[in-house]
Protein backbone atom coordinates (compact mmCIF):
# COMPACT_ATOMS: atom_id res chain seq x y z
CA UNK A 1 0.00 0.00 0.00
CA UNK A 2 1.29 3.47 -0.82
CA UNK A 3 2.15 6.18 1.68
CA UNK A 4 -0.74 8.55 2.50
CA UNK A 5 -0.40 11.93 0.79
CA UNK A 6 -1.18 15.38 2.13
CA UNK A 7 -4.06 16.81 0.07
CA UNK A 8 -2.84 20.40 0.57
CA UNK A 9 0.57 19.64 -0.91
CA UNK A 10 -0.99 17.81 -3.85
CA UNK A 11 -3.45 20.66 -4.36
CA UNK A 12 -0.59 23.19 -4.48
CA UNK A 13 1.23 21.09 -7.08
CA UNK A 14 -1.94 20.84 -9.19
CA UNK A 15 -2.40 24.62 -9.03
CA UNK A 16 1.04 25.06 -10.59
CA UNK A 17 -0.15 23.16 -13.68
CA UNK A 18 -3.46 24.97 -14.23
CA UNK A 19 -3.25 27.82 -16.76
CA UNK A 20 -4.11 31.33 -15.57
CA UNK A 21 -7.14 31.47 -17.89
CA UNK A 22 -8.80 28.59 -15.99
CA UNK A 23 -9.96 31.02 -13.31
CA UNK A 24 -12.93 29.08 -11.93
CA UNK A 25 -10.94 25.87 -11.50
CA UNK A 26 -8.03 27.74 -9.90
CA UNK A 27 -10.31 29.71 -7.56
CA UNK A 28 -12.17 26.62 -6.40
CA UNK A 29 -8.93 24.80 -5.54
CA UNK A 30 -7.40 27.93 -3.97
CA UNK A 31 -10.49 28.42 -1.81
CA UNK A 32 -10.37 24.82 -0.64
CA UNK A 33 -6.70 25.20 0.23
CA UNK A 34 -6.92 28.59 1.92
CA UNK A 35 -10.29 28.27 3.65
CA UNK A 36 -10.25 24.65 4.71
CA UNK A 37 -7.14 22.56 4.26
CA UNK A 38 -4.65 25.14 5.55
CA UNK A 39 -6.32 24.97 8.97
CA UNK A 40 -6.47 21.19 9.24
CA UNK A 41 -3.82 18.93 10.69
CA UNK A 42 -1.72 16.84 8.29
CA UNK A 43 -3.47 13.72 9.59
CA UNK A 44 -6.87 15.11 8.56
CA UNK A 45 -5.54 16.27 5.17
CA UNK A 46 -4.54 12.67 4.46
CA UNK A 47 -7.96 11.20 5.28
CA UNK A 48 -10.13 9.73 2.49
CA UNK A 49 -12.94 12.18 3.31
CA UNK A 50 -10.62 15.08 2.44
CA UNK A 51 -9.66 13.45 -0.84
CA UNK A 52 -13.34 13.07 -1.79
CA UNK A 53 -13.71 16.87 -1.78
CA UNK A 54 -10.64 17.30 -4.02
CA UNK A 55 -11.91 14.51 -6.28
CA UNK A 56 -15.26 16.24 -6.79
CA UNK A 57 -13.54 19.47 -7.85
CA UNK A 58 -11.13 17.64 -10.16
CA UNK A 59 -13.96 15.74 -11.89
CA UNK A 60 -15.95 18.94 -12.29
CA UNK A 61 -13.22 20.54 -14.40
CA UNK A 62 -11.49 17.46 -15.83
CA UNK A 63 -14.34 14.95 -16.23
CA UNK A 64 -12.28 12.17 -17.81
CA UNK A 65 -8.75 10.98 -18.44
CA UNK A 66 -9.10 11.29 -22.21
CA UNK A 67 -5.74 10.77 -23.97
CA UNK A 68 -6.66 13.77 -26.16
CA UNK A 69 -6.82 16.08 -23.13
CA UNK A 70 -4.58 19.12 -23.09
CA UNK A 71 -1.17 18.47 -21.48
CA UNK A 72 -1.94 20.54 -18.38
CA UNK A 73 -5.01 18.37 -17.70
CA UNK A 74 -2.94 15.20 -18.07
CA UNK A 75 -0.37 16.64 -15.65
CA UNK A 76 -3.09 17.50 -13.11
CA UNK A 77 -4.50 13.98 -13.30
CA UNK A 78 -1.04 12.45 -12.90
CA UNK A 79 -0.35 14.57 -9.83
CA UNK A 80 -3.77 13.81 -8.36
CA UNK A 81 -3.46 10.04 -8.75
CA UNK A 82 0.14 10.03 -7.55
CA UNK A 83 1.94 9.30 -10.82
CA UNK A 84 3.95 12.53 -10.67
Amino acid sequence: MSEPRDALIVLMRILQEIPEDQTEFREELENLGKNSLAYRSPEIRMQPSTWVVVDVIMKKYIPDADPNNEQWKKNCIDIFVGNK
